[in-house]
């Protein structure tokens, strides 16, 4: 039913579904922005129908951060202070399985590549490195393989320390991959 819903949608909005859900339950305008290579206050256009169709909803923190400055004029910091939510993750599950198995993979390393140059935080290293991994038969670049393997070596210890030793090893898998 939900994939139904979502296929009857303006081609625009599916778009931004299955880009959104590529990104996860929760995502920032910034990043979305960024991904269709749109403005802010375009890609806020098209968010504004999806909230209306009760796809996703605007966080409770964005409500009140997006009053306090004007839409039209976005910061990168205030855009990614904007934060939307699925409404359940059934209509996420459904919007990722729009996707195809190679635009699944393009769009994940593009969403891994964006956030390794614009957000590289040790908190968000493991969204970045399952980002990465998704889209890694994709990769050509032997120097952006030597980086995806010295992130996945770190993304390793962090799991071992934190005591999630199959995350570790699966995170070492890829890196031997």
């Amino acid at each position: 039913l939900l994939i139904n819903k979502i296929k009857r949608q303006p081609d625009k909005s599916q778009e931004v579904l299955k880009m959104a859900a590529c990104i996860g339950s929760s995502f920032d305008l910034w990043l979305l922005s960024i991904i269709r290579n749109e403005s802010y206050l375009k890609t806020m256009e098209v968010l504004k129908e999806l909230i209306r169709e009760e796809f996703i909803f605007l966080s409770d923190t964005s409500i009140k951060n997006l009053s306090e400055f004007s839409s039209m004029n976005l910061s990168t910091d205030q855009a990614k202070l904007v934060v939307y939510q699925f409404q359940h993750d059934r209509v996420q599950q459904a919007a990722y399985k729009l996707l195809g198995e190679e635009e699944n993979k393009e769009l994940r390393l593009t969403i891994g590549r964006i956030l390794l140059d614009g957000n590289f935080s040790d908190e968000n290293l493991f969204d970045i490195v399952n980002h990465l991994n998704a889209g890694a038969s994709k990769i050509t670049d032997s120097k952006e393989n030597e980086r995806l393997i010295s992130l996945n070596l770190n993304a390793s210890k962090k799991a071992k320390l934190s005591t999630a030793y199959e995350l570790a090893l699966q995170y070492l898998n890829h890196a031997l991959k």
